[in-house]
């Protein structure tokens, strides 16, 4: 019975985002390299690979060039964004946006350009850039903007290090930066804090929103294979890139991190991840928002009202998460940080301050952005 259901619900989730044109076998096989070609041809490849795997990420300067007027977010374009090194002001703090996992990416697809690293980027915080246009909580006057974008097919420990380099090559120890970080971008965000190459200290706050700091189910194939035989092989596909791997779920207990109190699941480890909670001297530094649907699935957007029936209806039952990120795991249980705080009933998509399910409808995702601005006003 759960599993017909859990088929229907993954069925409709994919046709939503534009899966309905291609077979998933099909799809598979077109990305997978080919095996037969010669040492010179994958020599070439692996340059190239090396080369496009370094031209993916980008920090841009978000500057509102309809001032003073304010832009709404269908009017955010690429022109929005320049060369984040332009007009900076001394002792102006620096707020920076990190978006989160596009599950459509691959390693193998071809570097992006601007138009398409602001498309990504503004998936995400369109609304967010809209807020701050109209100066919600003064975010507009009180800081710079800025925004990173990366390709999150590839390791988190890698884009951790693009970012913490990026930061150092454009900011300096003197400056106050605070990011606001959305799922895996909070992940990328502590792996730069942790990275030996944060010599200059650069960071000074990171604020994440509905990070899976302990993974997600959904990235767990221990998980895909307890009662989710009929949607395994789909959620396996999506989650087959390094990044995607790095979100699988762990139990905590080793490598010094916490042990999870319940909401196990048997034998899902991720080793990085275990290693990542481990370190701790740092996460002063960090605050935490998460989400809690505490069951009630509907009124949310499909991927996440799917996501959260699967999650109550399985076992071991998640009954408290975003849709996609467990209480515990977006909550980075046990480790010191500066604040942790609970949404209630906001999905994964409403922690990056969106609305999908109404977009007519923005009061409780402009209430929530004023918190969080308000909030990182006082760090």
């Amino acid at each position: 019975m759960f599993g017909h259901l859990s088929y229907g619900i993954w069925l409709i989730l994919f046709i939503s985002i534009g899966f309905f044109s291609c077979n998933v076998h099909d799809l598979k096989a077109k990305l997978t390299p080919h095996h037969h070609e010669s040492a010179t041809d994958k020599l070439i490849n692996y340059i190239l690979f090396e080369y496009y795997t370094e031209t993916n990420h980008a920090l841009y300067r978000y500057v509102n060039i309809l001032s003073p007027v304010p832009a709404t977010k269908s009017q955010i374009n690429a022109d929005f964004f320049g060369d984040p090194s332009v007009g900076q002001v001394s002792g102006k703090t620096k707020l920076i946006f990190i978006h989160g996992w596009d599950f459509t990416e691959r390693n193998t697809d071809p570097p992006t350009d601007k138009y398409t690293k602001v498309t990504k980027l503004l998936g995400t915080w369109n609304q967010a850039l809209e807020f701050a246009d109209n100066n919600v909580s003064n975010v507009y006057s009180n800081y710079e903007i800025y925004v990173f974008t990366y390709r999150t097919s590839d390791y988190v420990a890698n884009n951790g290090r693009r970012f913490i380099d990026t930061l150092n090559t454009y900011f300096a120890t003197a400056d106050k930066v605070i990011i606001l970080a959305h799922s895996m971008g909070g992940l990328v965000s502590r792996a730069a804090l942790y990275h030996p190459n944060n010599t200059k200290d650069v960071i000074d706050n990171i604020v994440s929103l509905g990070t899976p700091y302990y993974g997600s189910p959904f990235a767990s194939p221990q998980y895909q294979n307890n009662d989710l035989s009929s949607i395994g092989s789909i959620v396996g596909f999506v989650t087959g890139t390094p990044g995607g791997k790095d979100l699988g779920y762990t139990n905590g207990g080793t490598l010094g991190s916490n042990p999870l109190p319940g909401q196990t699941i048997s034998g899902s480890y991720n080793p990085y991840l275990e290693s990542l909670l481990g370190q701790t001297f740092r996460d002063s530094k960090v605050s935490v928002y998460y989400g809690d649907l505490a069951g009630s699935c509907s009124g949310h957007d499909v991927i996440y009202a799917s996501g959260c029936l699967v999650l109550n209806s399985t076992s071991p039952q998640f009954p408290n998460t975003d849709g996609i990120v467990s209480a515990y795991s977006g909550q980075l249980y046990g480790n010191p940080v500066a604040g942790r705080f609970s949404q209630s009933a906001f999905d994964h998509s409403q922690m990056s301050f969106r609305n999908p399910a109404n977009p007519s409808s923005t009061a409780a995702v402009q209430s929530f952005f004023s918190t969080v601005i308000t909030y990182t006003n006082g760090l």
